[in-house]
């Protein structure tokens, strides 16, 4: 008489019940996901990528049929009968979940992701009673009063079927086994299934995974037990009364089972050892360790993976870390290590802003948690060039701040480049190296770039070759070292005014330095990337043919970098240009992981040397005006018959003088007639220089605080009229100052050639010479060398004439270190005087 219902029935019923649980628990999913973080505080937010899955509920059961037969079939054999059941339900089923990752997709079939964890359930008051009158032929013939009780056991299996289109609706179904028990005279027909047909819709459950994991580590959600329903049929019967009802309400409730508890970071520090790492965050390149405790909360052994995630971006750190499933046992706590290398995160989305929070996510298919660190850019150290101070970068604090507020800088200013100093590339280098040292532990900074201008760029190849070490990493403490119109190859001015200056910088400017001594000894590059930026504002250096920014030529600067670039600058712009700084160092700077968003290596154009040449060329010509080099067509002509003449050009004078505030220097000079003289000096930017003819006519200048006088070396070229007399004048500015010049002639008749040779570091140097005019030795002449080694002091040599008509002399005493300065003046009675400077360094 009773039935019992099939599945398909149940789960045919079951879709109302099922949908309204969907309805009721996505937004409580979605509400607990968009709760907001502290994100000042940075504290732990957990995240619910899967976990314990529970559904639990109280209801009670209310059952009443009254029911007979039609009075036709009554006048034969019929009955009536009333029939009452209630029943008192406390039940609680759970499943483990494994959940996934914000980006994982979820291919795998259900009984693959989930499985029977525990079940209970209860019957706390299950009654049945059934009272039925039995006739026949219209009479009373038997009654019958029955009743019965049961228990049920609760257990459940997952569908077979996988997850829908969207990767996100997983449905789990329990099956309830039965077991009926006989009590009371109760038989198979008044079995109770009928009576937990209506009862079976709400323990089908749908659990949703969120398209993000939830940030909460328990997510739950009501569930109305409270129904009706009506449904009392028998055949061949009349219903008298039916009542069949729920009442209760109960929850689905998931919970993480791999608890992340904590997550604690601490950073590598240059001090040594790990620090934990403060509000302020961590900077980029440090390695971070960090430590979460998982605990398995449930009662029974899990092994699951630990991931550390970049939430944000969806991928796994970078780094060291477990590979394989860790054991839990019930109840136990792990703390799990991973060694994170953040270097790049800080330009995670490019280079056109820091990226200073970041969501790192530790995360277990059985729950996870969050915490937010914030990674800082790389400092950045600047060193400043020759006759040059910490002060050429002061618009470089703003350029980066204007990238992100937490971009810092340091501008080295125990650094000594002065022309007439004794400070030399290396003792410059490891001034630069306590700079470094003391900015990286103050900071707690692991690693650091490097903007050099200049000689600036020298220095920090020295620095990179004589001081970086590695970090905790294994990387070099310096990542990125960016040039900015470095003379890798040396200047011709530095030759030029050596002879006046007689500096240590001054000396280690020459092409005879840096492509000697210098590049043969600093070779290490440990790993740093470097990166050169050229000017090419004009076509010559110093004399020299070429495109050049006024100082360093294009190729010099060049030299062997592979990621190499050009622009049309002067040398001393370079510091203060934004374009200079957004187009060619911030790029190398704001790299991300793994090398995004910055040049690969070899990112040189190409067609850098034609173009830059072309490009020079358009800005001399559409500069002559400002340049007042060009004014007139004499001047034009002593501009190209001094870049042709340059590798003839003969020192005539070389001096230093000290000029007092306000007054005029005038310094008498005697190319001769036809000769094309070149004045280059050394003097503020409030200094007006000018080469003048007999007359006054001022043939070439250098105005105070014009663009060229605010370069390290200025230069001017003029042709000797039918006296052959010039004037070097020198106006002073507004302070006392020291300047240097020196003046060079082409196609002079009276020339000097000069070499010297040190056989090794610190040996004696021995300077040979010849003194011609018009190609024969010159009688009665007199030369003296003035050698200056490390530390700057001088020796004098006098040579004495050999049997070839050459002169040769040697010092007395060993030169201090690798490459000495030699200062060689020759003169003779009615000839002139002529000066030579070169470099004595050992091969």
């Amino acid at each position: 008489m009773f039935r019992p219902t099939s599945r398909a029935r149940r789960r045919g019923r079951s879709a109302a019940a099922l949908i309204a649980t969907l309805a009721a628990l996505l937004p409580a999913l979605a509400a607990v996901s968009a709760a907001p973080a502290a994100a000042a505080e940075a504290p732990l937010v957990p995240l619910l990528t899967g976990g314990l899955l529970t559904y639990r509920g109280v209801a009670d059961v209310d059952y009443r049929w009254e029911w007979e037969t039609p009075g036709y079939v009554k006048a034969f054999q019929g009955a009536e009968a009333t029939a009452a059941r209630t029943a008192h339900v406390d039940f609680e089923t759970a499943w483990l979940v494994e959940g996934r990752y914000a980006d994982a997709p979820v291919v795998r079939p259900i009984e693959e992701i989930a499985r029977a964890w525990e079940h209970r359930a209860e019957i706390g008051s299950g009654t049945a009673r059934r009272t039925q009158q039995v006739y026949d032929r219209g009479r009373l013939v038997a009654t019958v009063d029955a009743s019965c009780a049961w228990e049920i056991a609760l257990d459940a299996e997952p569908l077979s079927a996988p997850l829908d289109e969207t990767g996100r609706a997983l449905q789990l179904e329990p099956i309830l086994e039965r077991e009926e028990t006989e009590r009371g005279g109760c038989g198979p027909e008044e079995g109770t299934f009928d009576l937990f047909t209506s009862f079976d819709d709400p323990i089908s459950q749908l659990y949703v995974l969120p398209p993000e994991p939830a940030r909460a580590s328990r997510a739950t959600t009501p569930v109305d037990l409270t129904r009706d329903n009506p449904r009392c049929d028998v055949p061949n019967a009349v219903t008298l009364l039916c009542r069949n009802s729920i009442s209760g309400a109960g929850e689905i409730e998931l919970r993480c089972a791999l608890c992340v508890e904590e997550i604690r970071y601490e950073h590598h520090v240059p001090r040594g050892g790990v620090e934990v790492v403060g509000a302020d965050g961590t900077w980029d390149g440090n390695r971070v360790r960090i430590t979460a405790k998982v605990t398995n909360t449930t009662s029974k052994p899990i092994a699951a993976p630990v991931r550390f995630r970049d939430l944000t971006h969806r991928r796994d750190l970078t780094g060291e870390g477990p590979r394989e499933p860790i054991a839990f046992a019930p109840g136990q706590t792990v703390e799990v290590v991973f060694e994170w290398d953040s270097d790049g995160y800080a330009w995670e989305h490019g280079p056109a802003e820091a990226t200073l929070d970041h969501d790192i996510g530790v995360v277990t298919p059985y729950g996870g948690a969050q915490r937010q660190i914030k990674v800082m850019p790389k400092p950045v150290v600047l060193v400043h060039g020759w006759n040059s101070d910490a002060a050429t970068w002061a618009p470089y604090p703003g350029f980066l701040r204007a990238q992100s507020p937490r971009w810092l800088s340091l501008a080295a200013r125990t650094l000594d480049t002065d022309p007439f100093g004794t400070r030399s590339v290396f003792d410059n280098a490891q001034a630069l190296a306590h700079e470094v040292r003391g900015l990286r532990e103050r900071l707690g900074a692991d690693h650091v770039d490097i903007v050099a201008h200049s000689m600036g760029g020298l220095i920090a190849r020295a620095y990179v070759h004589r001081h970086v070490g590695k970090g905790a990493d294994g990387r070099p403490w310096v990542r990125h070292l960016v040039m900015l119109g470095t003379p890798n190859m040396g200047s011709p001015c530095g030759t030029l005014i050596y002879a006046a200056a007689s500096g240590r910088p001054t000396l280690e400017l020459s092409p005879a330095y840096v492509n000697g001594p210098f590049n043969r000894s600093v070779t290490d590059r440990k790993g740093v990337r470097f990166s050169i930026l050229a000017g090419t504002i004009v076509n010559s250096t110093c004399g020299v043919p070429g495109p050049s920014d006024l100082v360093v030529q294009q190729s010099s600067a060049y030299w062997q970098i592979a990621d190499r670039d050009w622009r049309v600058i002067e040398h001393t712009h370079m510091t203060g240009s934004r374009p200079t700084f957004e187009r060619f160092v911030r790029p190398r700077l704001a790299v991300g992981p793994g090398g995004l968003g910055g040049p690969g290596a070899g990112a040189a154009r190409s067609d850098g040397a034609p173009r830059a040449a072309a490009g020079a060329a358009a800005a001399v010509r559409a500069g002559r005006k400002r340049a007042g080099a060009g004014a007139s067509g004499r001047a034009r002509a002593a501009a190209g018959a001094a870049a042709k003449g340059a590798a003839s050009a003969q020192l005539l004078a070389a001096r230093r003088a000290a000029l007092a505030a306000g007054r005029t220097l005038r310094v008498p000079l005697s190319p001769g007639r036809g000769a094309v003289l070149r004045a280059t000096l050394i003097a503020p930017a409030d200094v007006t220089s000018e080469l003048v003819a007999p007359g006054g006519k001022v043939l070439a200048a250098v105005r105070a605080g014009s663009s060229a006088a605010a370069q390290p070396l200025r230069s001017l070229a003029a042709m000797a009229g039918r006296g052959g007399r010039l004037t070097l004048r020198l106006r002073g500015g507004r302070r006392a100052a020291t300047v240097a010049w020196t003046a060079a002639v082409s196609g002079s008749r009276l020339r000097l050639a000069a070499t010297a040779r040190q056989a090794r570091a610190g040996a004696k140097v021995a300077i040979s010479a010849r003194f011609t005019a018009a190609g024969r030795a010159v009688r009665g002449g007199r030369l003296v060398a003035t050698v200056r080694g490390a530390g700057g002091r001088a020796a004098r040599v006098t040579l004495r004439r050999d049997r070839r008509g050459g002169w040769r002399g040697t010092t007395r005493r060993g030169v201090a270190g690798a490459g000495a300065g030699v200062v060689v003046r020759a003169s003779a009675p009615g000839a002139g005087e002529r000066i030579a400077a070169l470099v004595a360094a050992p091969r």
